[in-house]
């Protein structure tokens, strides 16, 4: 009886190994060899296992669609109850899409009449139409009744030296500083 090993596993095992199988298997007829097609374990196991999880999966979509076929007779129930679903679903969708822009408007009306700062915000509130550009209409408002919004002015001068000050370098300027420091002021 003769152990024949294939030469790529005897240079893989080493001389070492492939002498010990071949003294190993001696008395018995075998041919070892490496094949290009060999699976390992653990990837056999793998699959097995995958092929059992597919079985048992199509067995329960097959039980499932024999209790369907027995449900068949209330299909049009199941079908119009979808459809009543789908429509409360796309109706309240509808109501929010809406009250998310009314609330955007809401928002950008605010911020205009904020950046407007009227006297009484709801006096001029009352006053808009929301359905036109609200900047226009608070223009028109400023201009037709300024008594409704606050005047923005820069605030006077004052002694103390608080108030708006004179611009660097002109005449007023220079007679500021003269005074300050107790010059005469020059005139021209």
């Amino acid at each position: 009886m003769a152990v024949v090993i294939n030469k790529e596993l005897k240079e893989a095992l080493g001389p070492e190994l492939s002498t010990q199988l071949e003294d190993t298997l001696k008395d018995k007829n075998v041919v070892v060899e490496l094949q290009d097609n060999f699976i390992p374990k653990t990837r056999f196991d793998e699959v097995n296992e995958q092929v059992k999880t597919y079985k048992k999966t199509a067995s329960e979509y097959e039980t499932k669609v024999a209790d369907l076929t027995k449900n068949a007779k209330s299909q049009e129930e199941l079908t119009a109850a979808i459809k009543k679903l789908t429509d409360e679903n796309t109706t309240i969708k509808t109501n929010y899409e809406a009250q998310l822009q009314a609330r955007e408007k809401e928002y950008a009306i605010n911020e205009e009449l904020r950046v407007a700062e009227p006297k009484n915000l709801k006096a001029v509130r009352a006053l808009l139409d929301t359905e036109k550009p609200i900047k226009e209409q608070l223009e028109a408002l400023k201009k037709s009744d300024p008594y409704l919004f606050k005047e923005v002015t820069a605030p006077a001068p004052t002694k103390g030296g608080r108030g708006t000050p004179p611009a660097p370098g002109s005449a007023e300027a220079d007679a500021a500083l003269r005074k300050s420091f107790g010059l005469k002021t020059e005139t021209k």
